[in-house]
């Protein structure tokens, strides 16, 4: 029998149970700002298919051959007890630990260096039973492990499939190949699933189809057509079977699966009548200071990416880590997935929410978290403004004690965490500076208490914030701050004759304010300013007759935006770049109204919006 530190009885939920724990001798990298945290280290995968059919000492001989290629691998074949137990042997010996569990998926074990590594969770889905003469059960076993020098964590993947299914890459079995393409369809959804709980997604295992066929002939229900458009296949176009059949596949996500490719090898030399492949992946640093973008144009991935970020964010927190989330609206539920998880395991979780219709997502974090704001964690609804009482609660951001190896985190995005936002153009700001941290975290206290502080800008080194509500001035704040912008005399490589640029994409653009702004872009062109802006399905025929009769470019596009980007002479400067971003329409709704703009300085921050406004001219 196997050990009992082996085997686990899993169902097909995302519940698992720790099999193997070697005691890691690493510990996580100390908490510092991302600016300062070093480069990510690389991660390499491995797989083999170690044939059923070879001696205990061949396998052995070629299971210790596969551990030095990496720190993650996954094995298949591994059908026989002798082997089996062989492979935790050897595994124990050199600090490794491993899933392998009895309940099905026994046969592709997934293992992984202990001292780099930590397991998180497990589960096995069983794709179809046995049927004698045709195949055996066959399972898909996944893992999340955790990085002990980063925090990331890694989500992997290990199957096998039907044998003898295809030939070629061609449909030849009328008895296989409908379980093959089954196979082939759960996968991918597997892919999906574990994607939407951990960016870093690999996944691996003999297909039993070959690519290198596969790619040209695009077999419907195989993987080129199946995987096509979802992953990448990151094996290099060689034989892994022979010098003509690559059977053996390593896949990322295409878009935001944190991973980058460094490099991929076909390792010969193994007893089994398969070769290793092996992939090394730079992990992306999520939570690098910038900017991240919605493209309502893009595939699922592009179209979330400020949703999975933020999910993200909460993913890699640690018990007595604290997440602070101020959001209109929270329609997520993956994110709501997310932050149950997370108060489960011991984070403090507290969440602010505008008075609008109660979400699923909503109820459901509500009934978790409870609503004592005493607590350690709760979720309190505004039923108006948060902090006075008046207008709405329109703040859309999140602050993180700690995620990963990342602390003092600020997430400032322009929209609610809702499906909508994947429909719209919309941003999200990240930065793990301390003295943003504690600004947006006392502005989130004073939301929590009903109470506004007395100052509305706050300076925190690179980073001015605007907090709204504002009392209603004789100047508005963002005529305030167009008013040092001088339109002759720009040095910056980016403006045309000298003329300093002037761009907004604006979803909320209406009323007496909305129209009072816009005649002050209006005055800027007028000054030889090189002024465009990119309206949303909020603005008014007011704002957008007073733009046209100052020759401003406008263009409509789907937006969820409040963005406003100086590239030029501002003051005494002649190559500065100013951007200015969050969830504050122009509107009087919007001063009323709880809600934030961030003023960023930062040159590459402003190019990345100016991009992001070029994209969404072109397209809308």
């Amino acid at each position: 029998m196997l050990t009992k530190a082996v085997t686990a009885v899993l169902a097909l939920g995302l519940a698992a149970t720790a099999l193997s724990v070697t005691p890691a001798t690493a510990q996580p990298l100390g908490t510092a700002p991302v600016a300062a945290a070093r480069r990510w280290p690389a991660v390499s995968f491995f797989t083999l298919n170690v044939a059923h059919t070879l001696s205990r000492s061949a396998a052995a001989a070629d299971v210790r051959k596969a551990l030095t290629l990496g720190n993650v691998g996954g094995f298949q074949e591994m059908s026989q007890q002798a082997d089996r137990d062989e492979l935790v042997r050897i595994l124990r010996n050199h600090g490794w630990s491993w899933y392998m569990p009895r309940s099905g998926g026994i046969a592709t074990p997934i293992v992984w260096n202990s001292r780099r590594f930590s397991l998180v969770d497990a589960a096995t889905q069983k794709i179809y039973g046995f049927e004698a003469g045709v195949t055996p059960a066959r399972f898909i076993d996944r893992v999340r492990l955790r990085d002990l020098q980063t925090g990331k964590i890694f989500g992997v993947i290990n199957t096998h499939a039907i044998s003898e299914g295809s030939f070629g890459a061609q449909a030849t079995s009328k008895h296989r190949d409908p379980r093959l393409r089954k196979h082939i369809l759960a996968l991918r959804n597997t892919m999906q699933l574990m994607f939407r709980r951990t960016e870093n997604t690999v996944a691996m295992g003999d297909l039993n189809i070959n690519y290198l066929a596969d790619r040209r002939r695009k077999v419907a229900g195989f993987p080129t057509a199946v995987l096509g458009k979802l992953v990448s296949f990151d094996m290099p176009l060689a034989g892994s079977r022979g010098r003509t059949s690559l059977m053996d596949y390593l896949m990322t996500m295409k878009n935001g699966s944190g991973l980058h490719l460094l490099g991929s090898k076909i390792v010969h030399g193994f007893n089994s009548d398969h070769d290793a492949v092996v992939a090394t992946y730079q992990p992306e640093n999520l939570f690098a200071t910038g900017p991240v973008f919605n493209n309502p144009h893009g595939d699922p991935g592009v179209r979330r990416r400020v949703l999975t970020r933020l999910t993200r964010a909460v993913q890699d927190t640690e018990p007595g880590s604290v997440i602070r989330l101020a959001t209109a609206q929270l329609g997520d539920r993956y994110l709501a997935d997310a932050l149950i998880a997370a108060h489960q395991r011991g984070v403090q979780v507290r969440v602010i929410l505008g008075d609008s219709s109660s979400t699923a997502a909503e109820r459901r974090v509500a009934a978790e978290l409870g609503g004592r704001l005493s607590a350690a964690s709760w979720a309190h609804r505004c039923r108006a403004g948060c902090r006075v009482g008046k207008g709405a609660q329109h703040a859309n951001f999140m602050v993180v004690s700690r995620s990963g190896v990342v602390s003092n985190l600020t997430i400032t995005s322009s929209g609610p965490a809702g499906p909508g936002s994947t429909q719209r153009w919309s941003d999200a700001y990240i930065a793990s500076a301390l003295k943003l941290y504690v600004g947006y975290r006392g502005l989130f206290g004073q939301m929590k208490d009903a109470k506004a502080g007395p100052d509305q800008v706050h300076s925190y080194g690179p980073f001015r914030a605007q907090f709204y509500p504002v009392p209603s001035a004789r100047v508005d704040p963002v005529v305030h701050v167009l008013a040092p912008v001088r339109c002759r005399g720009s040095r910056s490589p980016r403006t045309k004759d000298g003329r300093t640029d002037v761009r907004v994409v604006m979803s909320a653009w209406s009323g007496p304010r909305g129209v009072a702004i816009a005649h002050r872009l209006a005055s800027l062109e007028r000054a030889g300013c090189d002024v465009r802006a990119v309206y949303g399905s909020g603005t008014s025929k007011a704002v957008r007759k007073v733009l046209a009769a100052g020759r401003i470019g406008i263009r409509k596009a789907r937006t969820g935006q409040s963005v406003l980007v100086v590239d030029g002479r501002f003051g005494r400067k002649r190559n500065r770049q100013l951007v200015w971003t969050g969830n504050a329409g122009w509107s009087e709704g919007a001063r009323s109204s709880d809600g934030t703009t961030l003023e960023i300085h930062a040159a590459a921050s402003a190019v990345a919006y100016l991009a992001l406004f070029r994209r969404a001219w072109r397209q809308g």
